[in-house]
């Protein structure tokens, strides 16, 4: 086996392990592209001293240590399961590279059989969408966003209420009436706790929309139809249903009976 990255020996495999370090290079310079960003932008987002940086990881002939990786992919707006998933790719690439340079292995061909299989998966993971985004883009309620507002402190090492409250600065009980859907966060408060917890560019903007969608009703029903008020929790006077019900907080209804009169609340009138 050589050990200047050229082809194994006839036999072994059918793909010479140099071409993986040129698929990894191709790959994250396909997420720049994916990203719209040019190399000198990438450069500025991940503060490098110079644009150079980034065509180095891209370089396709070594093997790039992780943190540049990583500093690329999140300049890309990567992150959350789809940089863990980056993780293992660059993990499967590191241990080929390593069998090139120095040759170790009993039995080579079961070696790169191997490696070839982790490597169709990597490239299946990496693909994959986030988990994450999935589940936002369902979002409808304030208990599903809060589920999702879990899962995201759960991502980033933060299993209890108190860690999130530290990590955020946002008090314990509002975290906690979020996680149990029982108060709408502020767009500004949860964009702070996307950022604070690591989440994407896209994930964050998904908040956003997942927010704009979640409305919150009054709680009251139609004494006559069954049908829930149709109005925000905190309005005032008459309920009203998607129906036309009207009626008051004391199941009296109102409005679709026609006008209200002594006769029809159950008044007999004045006593003269």
């Amino acid at each position: 086996m050589r050990s200047d990255g050229g082809d194994l020996p006839a036999g072994v495999m059918n793909r010479p392990p140099s071409t993986y370090l040129q698929q990894f290079a191709d790959l994250l310079d396909q997420v720049r592209i994916d990203a719209d960003l040019t190399v000198r932008e990438l450069g500025e987002l991940i503060e490098a001293s110079s644009h150079s940086q980034p065509v180095r990881v891209t370089g396709g002939d070594r093997l790039p240590r992780w943190q540049s990786v990583s500093n690329y992919l999140i300049g890309c707006g990567a992150g959350g399961g789809i940089l863990q998933a980056w993780l293992e790719l660059w993990r499967t690439l590191h241990q080929a590279v390593g069998e090139i340079r120095r040759p170790s292995h009993p039995d080579p061909g079961a070696f790169w059989a191997q490696i070839e299989q982790d490597w169709q998966r990597g490239l299946t993971a990496i693909r994959r969408p986030d988990p994450l985004l999935i589940e936002l883009r369902k979002v409808s309620t304030l208990k599903e966003l809060g589920i999702v507002i879990q899962a995201l402190a759960v991502r980033a090492g933060l299993s209890s209420v108190r860690e999130v409250a530290n990590r955020t600065g946002i008090p314990k009980t509002t975290v906690n009436h979020w996680y149990k859907g029982t108060r709408k966060p502020s767009l500004s408060r949860l964009s702070i706790l996307a950022v604070l917890l690591g989440a994407t560019d896209a994930e964050e903007k998904e908040f956003s929309l997942a927010l704009g969608r979640i409305r919150i009703t009054c709680e009251a029903w139609s004494p006559r139809s069954g049908q829930r008020c149709m109005l925000s929790e905190t309005h005032r006077g008459r309920h009203q249903s998607i129906g036309g019900d009207r009626w008051l907080d004391d199941g009296e209804l109102d409005g679709t009976q026609g006008p209200r009169t002594a006769a029809n609340v159950g008044v007999r009138g004045p006593f003269w």
